[in-house]
């Protein structure tokens, strides 16, 4: 079915909810007595609308970014609006096992995305990390008021503490007032490795905070943000106030996608151009800086690319490129190729470089195996996705080739190999599970974890 981009706001909104499982099943049937449904009222506060108007593809976009909901549709009888969508499990006893390059993580926890049935997702865990074990709580409230979302999060362990909390605007040129705040403070002890091993220890120590307003003067799908804030940033030797201004411009509008990120299921994802600078004048030290930032995101018949490119100028000074691709070629076959070009002159509070190898790609290398402040990295997969099976799950393999260029070191890496990809199609926002085997002229090293490598 086509839908349209604009609607009329309609005189009434009826939400409509599919089984969980299309299946008589004890066990299905249990598993949805015990899941919380969403409150319906909390449904139709994610829809996004614009004086008199209710755009209905932004509004299953921001349903479906939830990760509560699939299989959403909609029709429309007389002076109504009716939204079928399909609840998700959400009720989780997190058990967590990843790990690549020779690291392994592991934790324990209880999640519900869905609490209370306010779509209101909370998550208690107890993580060994790859570095350091450490105890987290983090919850998030989709539109806690018009839109603009709530975050909280907090880490505590005997090398690190952090404590983050804030609101944004969800991402859409039809969310007109724009509000935006943060606020971190952290005491964070990172390693420093050497060929995979770790060779020394240093204590970052912060607190950060940034206020902003910004309205869109234009229709949608069109964006004109002019942006004003204030913020600080105190560290452990440095303190920077500052004002900031600047300019968003662009034109976004949701499209449907398939085989991106998930094995077929619509993926209702913002496309098109945006971009903006942003002026920064330290009012303690007298000095400018700015930052300058585009993105792209086209999709045509079977091909998918995204364009993102930053590039950092007041305190932490770097600049990055990066390019994806998405082709289907075939049902069920997708070319997945990745680009990433990267320079770090200077990152405040942190180590000025990237490491490289298992975890931060290079799959067949150990985890951070290469220190660089300059590389160029690519990924290449041939993904292959097979149908579902039991109401639960749809498995997949994968072919890949990593390699990298150093450009401050003069070395190439390469290392490939073969994975398996789960895809959980009941569970909260469809889950892929990946086992990873990379090979290179280090030996072979398996990676696993949650989500597609990129």
């Amino acid at each position: 079915m086509k839908l349209l981009t604009i609607l009329l706001i309609f005189y009434h909104v009826k939400i409509v909810y599919k089984p969980l499982f299309d299946s008589e099943n004890f066990i299905y049937k249990l598993a949805e007595k015990i899941s919380f449904k969403p409150q319906k009222w909390r449904v139709r506060g994610l829809l996004v609308n614009t004086d008199d108007t209710l755009n209905i593809k932004e509004s299953l976009r921001r349903i479906r970014e939830t990760g509560i909901f699939t299989d959403i549709e909609y029709s429309k009888k007389n002076d109504t609006l009716i939204i079928k969508l399909r609840p998700l499990f959400t009720l989780a006893l997190f058990l967590n096992l990843e790990g690549g390059g020779g690291l392994v993580q592991k934790g324990m926890g209880i999640w519900e995305h869905n609490f209370l049935g306010l779509i209101w997702d909370v998550r208690v865990n107890y993580i060994w990390g790859y570095e350091y074990p450490y105890f987290n709580f983090s919850t998030y409230y989709p539109s806690i008021f018009k839109n603009h979302d709530f975050n909280l999060y907090y880490l505590d362990s005997e090398f690190s503490k952090m404590k983050y909390i804030s609101v944004f605007p969800y991402f859409s040129p039809y969310v007109k007032n724009r509000i935006s705040f943060y606020y971190f403070n952290y005491i964070n002890k990172k390693f420093f490795y050497e060929k995979g091993k770790i060779r020394d220890t240093f204590l970052f120590m912060g607190e950060e905070f940034e206020f902003n307003l910004s309205r869109n003067f234009l229709k949608p799908p069109y964006i004109f943000h002019p942006v004003f804030g204030i913020g600080q940033r105190n560290f452990y030797y440095k303190n920077f106030f500052y004002i900031k201004s600047g300019i968003q411009i662009g034109k976004i509008k949701t499209g449907i996608m398939r085989y991106v990120y998930n094995f077929g299921e619509k993926e209702f994802l913002p496309l098109g151009i945006y971009g903006g600078v942003n002026l920064y004048n330290d009012l303690k030290k007298r000095e400018q800086g700015f930052d300058f930032y585009f993105s792209c995101f086209k999709f045509f018949k079977n091909l998918t690319f995204k364009v993102n490119f930053k590039f950092f100028d007041f305190i932490n000074k770097l600049h990055s490129f990066q390019t994806v691709f998405y082709y289907k070629f075939l049902d069920n076959f997708v070319f997945a190729l990745l680009f990433r070009r990267e320079k770090v002159k200077e990152i405040e509070n942190d180590f000025s470089f990237r490491y490289l190898g298992g975890l931060q790609g290079l799959r067949g290398y150990k985890a951070f195996y290469f220190m660089t402040n300059d590389y160029l990295i690519s990924s290449f997969e041939l993904r292959i996705f097979y149908k579902e099976f039991f109401n639960f799950f749809k498995p997949g393999l994968v072919l890949f080739v990593d390699n990298a260029y150093l450009f401050d070191k003069k070395e190439k890496p390469i290392s490939y190999g073969i994975g398996l990809r789960f895809e959980l199609t009941r569970a909260y926002d469809l889950p892929v599970m990946r086992i990873d085997v990379g090979f290179s002229e280090k030996g072979y090293y398996l990676s696993f974890g949650e989500g597609q490598s990129f």
